[in-house]
């Protein structure tokens, strides 16, 4: 039985990974219960798509979780969704999207762009990079980050208007959750990899961002993200 390749970023102890996509894909392979293994990289340039995560299987690199997912659903069944009504798959892709096209660009701004913030991510993810890499590489790397949210419309806003963006998103979020388990009741389901992955970096996040500050005020999002832990990734506990 051939094993996934899963291509990532180093993982780390608080917040598992650093990239709530390569997380996100982590978490559905170990939901799926489909044996993979990791290669760590911090060279996503070199991936198929110049970022991570990918897969490789039978000699096939497949990248961007979102594909991933379709992928690997098409290929082993979908378990997880089957039972899923329309309402809830439609449900599920708005949910996805606000983390992934709104969420996600606030978690961006907070780590890369925000000094607060950067001076953390700096830390962390350049820590192995040797001079004369270590004075040149952040900083290109954080000048083209900010420059695609900028593109992207985010970066035009002010400091508080991004982090009410990203509150009232969290505030949706906590809505629709309740008082569940998982976000469609009793059985986790394909959506809550995706949660995870963005929760998880939100209320472990490694500086105290008025992301992570407003993620306090929904303390079922930080109970969901440490039932998620707690069940998909015992061994980081």
């Amino acid at each position: 039985m051939s094993v996934i390749r899963l291509y990532q970023f180093p993982g780390n102890r608080r917040t598992i990974n650093f990239s709530p996509f390569c997380l996100k894909l982590e978490t559905y392979l170990k939901m799926i219960g489909t044996p993979y293994e990791v290669v760590t990289t911090s060279e996503p340039f070199k991936a198929p798509k110049k970022k991570l995560p990918y897969i490789e299987l039978d000699g096939n690199k497949i990248a961007d979780s979102g594909f991933i997912l379709d992928f690997l659903k098409e290929k082993n069944g979908d378990d997880l969704d089957r039972d899923l009504t329309d309402l809830q798959k439609a449900q599920a892709r708005l949910l996805t999207k606000t983390f992934e096209k709104s969420l996600r660009f606030v978690l961006l701004y907070s780590r890369w762009v925000d000094d607060a913030g950067w001076e953390k991510t700096k830390s962390i993810i350049f820590r192995g990079l040797k001079p004369p890499a270590a004075w040149l590489v952040p900083n290109l790397v954080r000048k083209k980050t900010a420059g695609s949210l900028m593109g992207q419309g985010y970066g035009l806003h002010s400091r508080d208007e991004i982090y009410s963006i990203g509150t009232e998103d969290l505030r949706a979020i906590s809505t629709l959750l309740g008082e569940k388990p998982f976000f469609f009741g009793d059985k986790p389901t394909s959506v809550d990899a995706t949660a995870f992955g963005h929760l998880q970096n939100i209320c472990e996040d490694m500086s105290d961002s008025p992301l992570k500050l407003a993620s306090r005020h929904y303390p079922n999002l930080a109970a969901y993200a440490a039932r998620m832990r707690g069940k998909y990734f015992p061994e980081k506990g």
